[in-house]
């Protein structure tokens, strides 16, 4: 038989006022006078026979939600300064300018990844010209490198769909809930799985290329 856990009321109204201790449009004479408010409300709701997860809750939605609250409070305490003013600006978009910052990350790995095949292309005209002065037949370049050329015209389709994801973030009202920390993630994780066949596709005509020299070319005379 599951054992259920125990509503803490004390850890409940620790962890509501320092939920809204992270805007800076609260001051601490607003979270005294709220956190007053709500454990009046919470006393009475048990006071009538409700738990004390029940009333927690009950009392939670009397006084408002943090959204609420935060515009409430924003528009009553007003700006004391331009820092004020830069703080509420940096708290209410930094979500957005977080992901701003990591497409724009994102963007440049993705170039630098077809900036390596790119390399790699130059490198097939001297092989071509060493073949002919050889006089050996040009054995052209590896499958696997091939296939990664004819997607290098492409390179820019993985930041497209992250700008728009990006997009859907800015617009949206509920940006703050987008977690950058995820979109870091995966933008990491896509460069990475990544970075190894562009590599590896990248450095076979190289190699190649330095196989077929002839054996005196780095020779001292």
């Amino acid at each position: 038989m599951a054992t259920a856990i125990q509503f803490d009321l004390k850890t409940a109204f620790h962890n509501w006022r320092e939920k809204l201790r992270q805007s800076p449009h609260f001051r601490a004479e607003n979270l005294e006078e709220l956190e007053a408010h709500l454990r009046d409300s919470v006393t009475v709701l048990q006071s009538k026979g409700l738990a004390a997860d029940e009333a927690f809750l009950i009392g939670t939605r009397r006084v408002g939600t943090p959204e609420a609250l935060e515009g409430q409070f924003a528009a009553e305490n007003g700006g004391r300064g331009w820092r004020d003013g830069l703080r509420r600006f940096f708290h209410n978009y930094k979500n957005r300018f977080l992901h701003l910052l990591i497409l724009a990350y994102f963007a440049f790995g993705c170039w630098l990844l077809w900036g390596c095949l790119r390399v790699s292309q130059m490198i097939e005209p001297a092989a071509r010209r060493a073949d002919s002065l050889a006089r050996v037949d040009y054995l052209g370049v590896p499958a696997f490198t091939r296939l990664f050329w004819n997607l290098m015209p492409y390179w820019y389709l993985p930041p497209l769909f992250a700008a728009l994801y990006c997009g859907l973030v800015w617009t949206r009202k509920s940006a703050a809930k987008s977690s950058w920390f995820a979109f870091f993630s995966f933008a990491t994780a896509f460069l990475f799985l990544l970075l190894i066949p562009v590599l590896i596709a990248a450095e076979l005509p190289v190699i190649s290329f330095l196989d077929r020299l002839p054996p005196r070319t780095f020779q001292a005379p």
